[in-house]
């Protein structure tokens, strides 16, 4: 049996994301059309949920994970969306459109993750459950500076899991109480 990657599962926190930009951005929500044409990348999307929800919504959206997550699971997700995506800007909605590019944190961007006419810098960066090692914070902090270079107060808020026999852990578990810190690059 093949054994499925981080990357191959859709996390509770990815439904939750998505849950969250269709109430608020999309139909009657509170900040209905603000999406619309802001180019958004979505850090480590998996099967891109967040992302889709987010181009439904009139964004411009870049998916980005590793492969095989990326070939396997994102792009068919995002190609199963792109004709109701396309769709929804023909009758006059705010449809927006959804590509994917592969991208290794820590790297320098290929142009395929800022596509152009969008400058140099994505309007918002998504990412829900991303990290499973704090080993990849520096990596993390390093791709959100340059995703988003005239912020430079971008740090990541990491949420940690403590249990009872103050081991930590980092995936969330009903049995757990939890606590969270703030992580800061240089």
């Amino acid at each position: 049996s093949e054994t499925r990657g981080l990357g191959q599962v859709v996390w509770d926190a990815g439904l939750v994301l998505a849950a969250y930009l269709a109430q608020t951005y999309s139909g009657r929500g509170i900040a209905q059309g603000t999406l619309i044409g802001r180019h958004i990348v979505e850090l480590g999307a998996g099967p891109g949920v967040p992302g889709i929800v987010a181009a439904h919504c009139g964004a411009r959206v870049t998916l980005t994970d590793l492969q095989p997550t990326l070939r396997e699971i994102c792009a068919p997700n995002a190609d199963a969306n792109r004709l109701a995506i396309k769709s929804s800007r023909r009758k006059g909605s705010s449809g927006g459109s959804i590509r994917i590019a592969e991208l290794l944190w820590g790297t320098d961007m290929g142009v395929d993750v800022l596509p152009p006419g969008v400058g140099d810098c994505a309007d918002v960066v998504l990412g829900a459950d991303i990290v499973f090692d704090e080993e990849h914070f520096p990596l993390l902090l390093h791709t959100l500076q340059q995703l988003l270079p005239q912020r430079r107060d971008v740090a990541p808020t990491v949420h940690t899991e403590v249990d009872t026999d103050n081991k930590t852990h980092g995936r969330h578990s009903a049995s757990k109480t939890s606590k969270t810190e703030k992580k800061r690059g240089g």
